[in-house]
């Protein structure tokens, strides 16, 4: 931290940009000497759903921030700090460019077969957390659909768990790695059951209905409660400010439940596919129409610099 002071001191920029890591980020501006020139945050901190008192912190040490998602830029104006949307940067990733044909084809899949993409989360507690209820789920799934094929996206470091939880699924599952593999399975996919996270956005985004998960220890979750502002977990329903994903958390993530709202997709493919395009239409409206993120992001810095 105080080597990258001493470096931005010595480069007198014109402008600062930091990018997400508030923890790093306010250990270098805290030891700034220079400030003649303006100080931009890219990613605001998410006030809207835990600790509202972090922004005086953040008006105190930034002229301007940039935000992922739309309703952000009021929030941020009303507390008296400059803000801007420029999108999430899931409109850059990989996501939209998913090829389900291909996938289906390389690992024998037919046209009309139905997959259930499962994600378990990309940490081992969450893994450790979730795979109880999600085994318990996919029994009470797969005998009810004996013909349905499971794709498991496993994150390079929970593989091992992930293959573990699988194993009594038998041949109807399989498991992959590598970001164009996941994204592919994504569109190849009918429907998903997904550990709350980044994850929900890109299914979205990607027009896959989604079953949301997520449960924290008791205590953890005690104060999760107790600090968290919001109704939804998933940012497709912050945004779209009703249940588009329907959403199982803490005492509510019960496989019996998680199972009916599977089956209901499975049941009602048409009514699935519009809860997919409902999602699709919001995650679009999050990344933002037009331009690229990364493109308004630059012209709003320009701005900055130039004003």
């Amino acid at each position: 931290m105080r080597k990258t002071a001493r470096d931005i001191g010595r480069k007198k920029p014109d402008v600062i940009v930091t990018i997400d890591s508030p923890g790093f980020v306010f250990g270098v501006i805290r030891r700034l000497t220079l400030r003649d020139c303006p100080r931009v945050h890219y990613v605001a901190p998410t006030i809207w759903a835990w600790r509202a008192g972090r922004v005086k912190k953040f008006r105190k040490h930034f002229d301007h921030l940039l935000a992922l998602f739309p309703f952000e830029p009021p929030l941020f104006e009303a507390a008296g700090l400059d803000c801007t949307f420029v999108g999430h940067p899931i409109a850059e990733g990989a996501v939209a460019a998913g090829d389900g044909a291909g996938f289906r084809a390389r690992h024998g899949i037919t046209a009309d077969a139905r997959v259930l993409c499962v994600l378990p989360g990309s940490r081992r507690g969450e893994v450790s957390r979730l795979g109880p209820v999600i085994a318990d789920v996919m029994k009470r799934v797969l005998t009810r659909e004996p013909g349905l094929q499971v794709i498991v996206p496993a994150a390079p470091n929970v593989r091992e768990a992930v293959e573990q939880l699988c194993r009594p699924w038998g041949d109807q599952v399989l498991v992959v790695d590598g970001a164009q593999e996941r994204y592919d399975a994504f569109s190849a996919a009918d429907l998903a059951l997904a550990a709350s996270g980044t994850v929900t956005l890109e299914l979205a985004y990607a027009g896959v209905p989604t079953v949301v998960i997520y449960q924290l220890g008791r205590i953890s979750g005690e104060i999760a409660r107790c600090m968290i502002r919001i109704e939804y977990a998933s940012i497709v329903n912050i945004v779209g400010g009703r249940l588009i994903f329907p959403e199982f958390l803490q005492s509510r993530c019960r496989p019996e439940r998680i199972t009916e709202a599977l089956q209901r997709f499975l049941d009602s493919p048409d009514a699935a596919r519009k809860i997919g395009a409902d999602a699709q239409q919001v995650a679009r409206d999050i990344a933002g129409r037009g331009e690229k993120p990364s493109t308004r992001a630059a012209r709003a810095v320009r701005r900055i610099v130039a004003a």
